[in-house]
């Protein structure tokens, strides 16, 4: 008898600004100006240094996406000004 072991991905969620949902979860990074793909570039280096990928941002037990909200602390999440919107992003283990 053999057995099958299954390794589920650990999921892990991480706060970035929302302006990065588009480039994050589907790499569309043609909207981003030249300040938010330097963002994007940052942000990205740091999920593959800790071997993660985004691949939804957090949603309610209805499956709606979660509204960005309001931050001043907007530069604790990668933002490169005093306040911003920001979203919560559902990453996996790579």
């Amino acid at each position: 008898m053999t057995q099958t072991i299954i390794n589920f991905p650990t999921t892990e969620i991480r706060t970035y600004p929302a302006f990065l949902a588009d480039a994050l979860i589907t790499g569309y990074r043609s909207a981003l100006n030249a300040a938010e793909f330097q963002v994007y570039r940052r942000v990205l280096t740091e999920l593959v240094g800790d071997r993660l990928e985004v691949v939804d941002v957090l949603r309610d037990e209805n499956g709606e996406a979660q509204s960005p909200w309001f931050t001043w602390n907007y530069h604790l999440y990668g933002g490169e000004c005093a306040g911003g919107e920001c979203l919560e992003y559902v990453c996996i283990d790579r």
